[in-house]
């Protein structure tokens, strides 16, 4: 139980890590 909170929790770091850099790369495409 407690292991799959955890790994929800990273799931949604790794997500929130994939926008970041998504963002990062179209700043610099402008």
């Amino acid at each position: 139980e407690e292991f799959k909170e955890m790994e929800e929790l990273f799931d949604r770091f790794k997500r929130a890590m994939e926008e970041t850099q998504n963002s990062k790369k179209r700043a610099i495409l402008k």
